[in-house]
C-alpha cells in the first residue's frame, strides 16, 4: 500500500473535465520559455494536486532521493520572478518527481538520502496565485542516471507534434494511482474519526462543530486555484 502525498484530498480534481483548470495529465500548456523566449505548446506530464503554500508533502513509498532540490518552474514576471523546485525519488515501484515545491526541505532530507513511506519530504512552493504539488511518475526505477526532462532528445523523450511532453519515455499517467491512494486516505481518515468518536459531542454544541471543521480541513485543505495560462507569465518545465 502507498501513501497519498498530501495530508488532505484537494477540492480541485486532478481528472480531466470540461472547462476544468488543466490540472490533469495530458492537459495542453501554452507557455513561453524563460531562456529562449520561444512560444510553444507543452503537454502536461503530471497531475497537479492543488494545495496552499507550505502544505507538507509525504513520500508515497520508501525511497532514495536521487537528486534535488533543483529549479523546476518559474512564473510571474522578470521583474518579480518566483521559482519553485523539485526532487526526484526512486521508490519501490517507480521514480517520482515531486515538483513545484519549496527549496526548503525538512531537516535531513537531501539528495543521496533514504526516506520512509509517509515521511514529510517537502513543502508546496510559493508561486503567483497557483500553488500545488506537481506529481510525475516514471516506470523504470533503475534509470537513476538519466534526467527526467530533455527538450532536445526526441528519440528517448516523448514528442507529440505540435506539442510535446519533454519527458523521459517511461512517463506514466498518475491518475489511476492517485485514485487508489485517495480511497486509502479516505478510509484512514474515517477510521481515525471513528476512534475519536465521543457521543457527548453529538449534541451539536461548539465542541462538535470544532470536530467537524477540523475533519473538513483534513479532507479538503484550503486555498484557491486558477487555470494556468500565458497570463501567469513565463514558465518552463511544467
Amino acid at each position: 500500500m502507498s501513501t497519498f502525498p498530501l495530508p488532505f484530498i484537494p477540492t480541485e480534481t486532478w481528472h480531466k473535465r470540461p472547462g476544468g483548470p488543466g490540472t490533469h495529465f495530458g492537459a495542453p500548456r501554452n507557455y513561453t520559455d524563460q531562456k529562449t523566449g520561444k512560444n510553444a505548446v507543452l503537454i502536461h506530464g503530471a497531475c497537479d494536486l492543488v494545495a496552499p503554500v507550505n502544505t507538507p508533502i509525504y513520500a508515497i513509498e520508501d525511497g532514495y532521493i536521487i537528486r534535488g532540490p533543483y529549479e523546476f518552474l518559474g512564473t510571474c514576471s522578470k521583474e518579480h520572478p518566483k521559482v519553485t523546485y523539485a526532487i526526484d525519488v526512486q521508490h519501490r515501484s517507480f521514480i517520482t518527481r515531486y515538483g513545484e515545491i519549496s527549496p526548503r526541505l525538512p531537516t535531513g532530507v537531501q539528495a543521496r538520502k533514504t526516506v520512509k513511506q509517509g515521511q514529510v519530504i517537502a513543502y508546496v512552493g510559493d508561486q503567483c496565485g497557483n500553488t500545488m504539488l506537481h506529481l510525475e511518475l516514471f516506470e523504470d526505477r533503475d534509470r537513476t542516471d538519466e534526467y527526467l526532462s530533455n527538450e532536445y532528445n526526441y528519440s528517448d523523450y516523448y514528442f507529440v507534434p505540435p506539442a510535446d511532453y519533454q519527458r523521459r519515455n517511461d512517463l506514466l499517467d498518475p491518475t489511476d494511482y492517485l485514485d487508489r491512494w485517495e480511497q486509502d486516505l479516505r478510509m484512514r481518515l474515517t477510521v481515525e474519526r471513528a476512534e475519536k468518536f465521543n457521543p457527548l459531542l453529538e449534541n451539536g454544541g461548539p465542541e462538535f462543530q470544532d470536530v467537524l471543521k477540523k475533519q473538513y480541513r483534513i479532507l479538503h485543505g484550503s486555498g484557491s486555484f486558477q487555470p494556468r495560462t500565458n497570463a501567469d507569465g513565463p514558465s518552463f518545465t511544467d
